[in-house]
């Protein structure tokens, strides 16, 4: 809800003293015209590309000093008053009757907010009235500015697909299940030198730095050299499909002697070995690195899952053709 000096507000009819013949100030029409593709796609709210940093020790970002957007503004409203604007999710009172917002701040995490339909409001607000919003409508150019918006439907489809699938390749380097012969496959495979002393946790940090470099053009052409070693997609889904057949007890683990086997589902009969996972090696690492790396494996493990999906109701793996990569 937004509220001027504590009274609500409708954004979608805000200026109170109409003139005759005024049309009524709309902020849901103010957003489709500034943002066309709005409410149907996604408005983004990001930092300034040149502002959010990477630490070479821990890979972390290192974001601008503010990173949080204030929900309260000092603005003039439509009919010419001093007002304090507000957005607030709940509003209490105190034991005096004064009242409480909150939240106090809006955060952007990790690197951008995105607005759908259900966020107008708020998006209106920040548009309208944000001090570090860079290219929002009533204040401009009197604070940093360190937040933009991405004013372009195109960019803004292009940024959201570039996010996800630049979380794709973070999500399969952080996973803790990968092994060391797996990071170095690929960290050879994107021409990273030095790698064969190197740690798990080296070999991560190497991968994701060489990825994360500050010029847009050789970050997009280290992560296709990524996928090109690396089919992103296929191995999540192969490494869903583990999880998935462990947890229908396809594939269990024999404990005393390290080995991990198929299980018929139904009479819970031990069947094939799958692998022996030698000592002092994560057990986990052991299966995902013996069955990712053996398409027959795949093979086998997919087909058993599908078989226990049909007889259960839940839909199965999907087998669509994937293009060839060129």
């Amino acid at each position: 809800m937004i509220y001027f000096n504590d009274e609500p507000i409708d954004f979608r009819n805000y200026k109170k003293n109409l003139r005759p013949g005024e049309k009524k100030k709309d902020g849901l029409e103010e957003l489709k015209k500034e943002f066309p593709w709005f409410p149907k796609k996604p408005v983004i709210l990001k930092y300034e590309s040149s502002l959010v940093k990477r630490n070479p020790k821990d890979n972390k970002l290192i974001y601008p000093v503010a990173r949080a957007i204030d929900t309260t503004a000092r603005v003039s409203d439509e009919d010419g008053r001093d007002v304090t604007a507000r957005y607030a999710e709940t509003r209490t009172q105190d034991q005096n009757g004064n009242f409480i917002y909150s939240p106090g701040h809006i955060f952007i995490e990790p690197l951008s907010m995105t607005f759908n339909k259900q966020d107008a409001e708020k998006l209106w607000f920040i548009w309208k009235f944000a001090k570090n919003v860079k290219n929002g409508a009533a204040i401009k150019k009197r604070y940093p500015s360190d937040l933009e918006f991405v004013h372009k439907q195109k960019a803004a489809e292009e940024f959201i697909k570039k996010e996800m699938e630049l979380e794709k390749v973070r999500s399969i380097v952080l996973d803790e299940k990968i092994s060391n012969s797996q990071l170095k496959k690929i960290a050879k495979g994107i021409f990273i030198s030095g790698t064969d002393d190197m740690n798990k946790y080296e070999l991560k940090s190497a991968i994701l730095s060489h990825l994360q470099v500050k010029d847009e053009a050789t970050k997009i052409k280290r992560y296709e050299d990524f996928v090109r070693v690396v089919d992103v997609d296929e191995v999540l889904e192969a490494r869903a499909n583990i999880q998935d057949a462990i947890d229908m007890g396809i594939i269990k683990l024999d404990s005393p002697t390290r080995k991990w086997h198929f299980y018929d589902s139904k009479s819970r009969r031990k069947l094939d070995e799958i692998v022996f996972v030698r000592t002092g090696e994560d057990l986990y690492v052991g299966l995902y690195d013996a069955v990712m790396n053996d398409p027959k494996l795949i093979q086998k493990m997919e087909n058993m899952l599908n078989s226990v999906k049909r007889e259960t109701g839940v839909k199965e793996v999907d087998k669509e053709t994937k293009p060839d990569k060129k």
